[in-house]
């Protein structure tokens, strides 16, 4: 699966995002959005924040496109070999669990506005960002340049995302396990002892479990 995103006039707080699916052995393409997302056990309408959604054949061709429930939507693709999803997603909400937008940063919780096919959801995901490029990405996904680019659904939900030029990066490590802290605009916070207490922490975390799942970690702020 692979998604490009880009935007215009940041300030719309309009994402603009496309979904390429190869569609070779389907007739009708069914596509849905989460209702769910990492650590918040309750159901979310993120499909409300979803506009001029439209399919378009390898060929250019507009195809139908119908939607049967409040995050589904059905496309018929008989005859397309690829099928390219185009729609908006409006990102004004700025808070862990959403996506915001605007002037000077991008912050995309993926898992909000990535339309993804259920029998692929175990399949890598690409998202390309067409984002200034004094910006850095602060991302726990694999990087490539603008190239994000996950194992499964499922990690790209777990892993949200902020693009900025005023980004601070520190980074320690625990144990053998690399631990990244990256804050958004300006801060006076004390480094020195911010870190030094992430490691306590950390250590401790790591001491009581036993080990850690994934070998580099991001906090975002």
């Amino acid at each position: 699966m692979k998604y490009f995103i880009t935007y215009d006039n940041p300030l719309r707080r309009l994402l603009e995002i496309t979904l390429t699916v190869d569609t070779r052995q389907l007739s009708v393409l069914e596509l849905k959005l989460p209702i769910w997302r990492p650590g918040r056990y309750e159901a979310a309408n993120y499909a409300k924040n979803i506009q001029k959604i439209a399919a378009i054949s390898e060929q250019g061709h507009e195809l139908p496109i119908r939607k049967p429930k409040p995050s589904q939507w059905h496309v018929e693709c008989e005859g397309a070999s690829e099928v390219s999803i185009d729609y908006s997603y409006y990102a004004h909400e700025m808070d862990a669990g959403n996506s915001f937008l605007d002037k000077g940063m991008v912050y995309i919780n993926f898992i909000n506005c990535l339309l993804y096919t259920e029998d692929r959801m175990n399949e890598p995901h690409e998202v390309t960002l067409e984002i200034p490029n004094d910006y850095s990405i602060a991302c726990s996904l694999k990087q490539d340049g603008h190239l994000l680019t996950a194992s499964s659904y499922y990690e790209l939900a777990d892993s949200p995302m902020i693009a900025s030029s005023s980004l601070d990066h520190h980074a320690y490590e625990v144990e053998g396990y690399k631990f990244h802290i990256w804050i958004h605009g300006k801060h006076d916070l004390d480094m020195e002892t911010l870190l030094a207490q992430f490691e306590q922490f950390t250590a401790l975390q790591i001491q009581v479990m036993g080990d850690f799942p994934v070998p580099e970690n991001h906090f975002l702020f």
